[in-house]
């Protein structure tokens, strides 16, 4: 998926997965803070 095309309902809906999936909310919470990370660099 290209950047540009990434939604706040992209990520959402990854969060409501991983959550649904049994990923705690630690692991979100780290795994929210590298996406976030990722998509500043990208953005730069």
């Amino acid at each position: 998926m290209r950047l540009d095309a990434l939604s706040h309902q992209h990520i959402a809906l990854f969060i409501h997965d991983r959550l649904a999936a049994g990923r705690g909310p630690v692991t979100m919470r780290r795994c929210i803070a590298t996406l976030s990370s990722a998509l500043t660099d990208a953005v730069r």
